[in-house]
């Protein structure tokens, strides 16, 4: 078979993972969100011309966009071999353009203007009128493409979805890119076993309807802290981007698309509510609560000096109010004291590993915080320990353990785990979530096992 004279590439979907006019809407309305009636209008005047307006306006990163490395490899082949090379877009010419510039891989570009949206027939013309009756390849990935792959002398796809009689398929076969799945952040639900241990804390783990009403209560927590996470990867869209790893997950590499993530977040909150609805009505209050705390944090807490790890070890101190509400069992000041204590030194180390891993875009702190950070922590810690020590010796654990003094070991056993974790992040062995490397960490659940031997002695 004679190879086509052209190849021509899609951008969206197709050479990069997602799509520049959702991303260039995105960044568009996080710096100026006052302006959604303005774009409103832009499209009431035609998506050509609200594309070309949002790409004046938008502030990409293009070098970091995701791109599929088996259409480049294709283009950088095909090139080779004489073929002339076409990037062919619904995408606004400006940013097609910074593309094309940015790669130098293409002879030329063929984009939307602000009164022409490139895309179906419209591309089609566009291309046959560009290549004059030269026969191409054309490489893309949506159902509007099927006219295009019907008039190519060679039809490439990288979509499997889209594949049918005569159209190949691109695979793009990098393992690191994580699924929509993990975009959920399911290793993250198990902190909102927390919500668990009031119920525990009370003696009332033997009631069957308090414990599962809790089960409930996590499930919805979890849904809502899905949403919170989806939500906050597109926040943080440009900057995953550039870090080593964020730039994997499946909003940064293009896997799940700005109304996908957005669809999927809502999907949560709705599932979410949905079940905390079927719960008594003061959980709903904490669940709100903790719904408005997490999306504060996404879009601006988190950038704010010490705002931050304030808000973080509130949003379990509000998870231990919504496990008691859930049970039905009050939550004693001992508890909610130590936790702001110990939570608050949790959130500290994950900044001050941060720091000391070198990823602070995004957040307040400069290396050479990591000593001041060091310090707050460790004296967070120590004053959790502290907490627990007044508590042992306080009368409402009279109340509750028949032999309370045993209680008096989980103060060396808390010391122990909280120093080895801030010797750990010293050494720069911590990961940058001290909670999630807890859950992996042996030594945690061997403290974790002494402290419930311990508790039910003390029973």
């Amino acid at each position: 078979m004679t190879q086509p004279s052209a190849l021509v590439v899609d951008l969206d979907g197709t050479l990069i993972g997602g799509d520049l006019l959702f991303e260039s809407l995105l960044e568009h309305l996080k710096k100026a969100p006052w302006r959604l009636l303005m774009v409103m209008g832009w499209f009431w005047r035609g998506r050509a011309y609200a594309k070309t307006r949002l790409a004046e306006s938008a502030e990409l990163s293009i070098a970091a966009l995701p791109y599929n490395q088996a259409v480049l490899a294709l283009i950088r082949s095909r090139k080779a071999s004489g073929q002339r090379v076409l990037l062919a877009t619904g995408s606004a010419l400006g940013l097609a353009q910074q593309v094309a510039d940015h790669l130098d891989l293409f002879d030329g570009v063929i984009a939307t203007t602000a009164s022409e949206n490139l895309i179906g027939k419209v591309k089609l013309a566009a291309i046959e009128e560009r290549l004059a009756g030269d026969s191409y390849t054309y490489v893309g990935n949506h159902r509007s493409d099927r006219v295009l792959w019907a008039a190519a002398a060679e039809a490439i796809t990288v979509n499997p979805r889209a594949t049918a009689n005569g159209i190949q398929l691109l695979v793009d076969e990098d393992a690191r890119r994580v699924s929509w799945w993990e975009a959920l952040r399911p290793r993250h639900w198990v902190k909102n076993a927390l919500l668990i241990l009031p119920l525990l804390l009370a003696h009332q783990y033997a009631d069957p309807g308090a414990l599962f009403t809790v089960v409930l209560g996590i499930l919805a927590f979890s849904l809502l802290a899905s949403s919170a996470y989806l939500v906050n990867d597109l926040v943080d869209l440009e900057v995953d981007r550039q870090h080593p790893l964020k730039r994997y997950r499946a909003v940064a590499a293009g896997i799940l698309g700005v109304p996908q993530a957005l669809f999927l977040a809502g999907g949560c909150v709705a599932f979410g509510y949905g079940i905390g609805f079927s719960i008594p009505a003061p959980f709903l209050g904490w669940l709100t609560l903790y719904l408005l705390a997490t999306l504060a944090y996404s879009l601006f807490a988190k950038r704010l000096l010490m705002v931050d790890v304030i808000v973080l070890a509130g949003l379990y101190v509000v998870r231990l109010l919504a496990g008691g509400a859930a049970a039905g069992v009050a939550v004693s000041f001992w508890l909610l004291l130590f936790s702001m204590f110990f939570f608050l030194s949790l959130a500290l180390l994950k900044r001050f590993a941060e720091v000391r891993n070198g990823s602070t875009q995004g957040r307040a702190y400069d290396q050479g915080d990591d000593f001041v950070l060091g310090q707050l922590g460790v004296a967070s810690a120590t004053g959790a320990v502290l907490v627990l020590g007044l508590y042992v010796n306080s009368d409402a654990v009279r109340t509750l353990y028949e032999y309370p003094n045993i209680i008096w070991l989980l103060c060396p056993l808390l010391t122990f785990w909280l120093g080895r974790l801030w010797l750990l992040g010293s050494r720069g062995e911590l990961d940058e979530d001290p909670v999630l490397f807890a859950t992996v960490d042996v030594s945690t659940w061997l403290v974790l096992l002494a402290a419930a031997v311990l508790l039910l002695m003390a029973r």
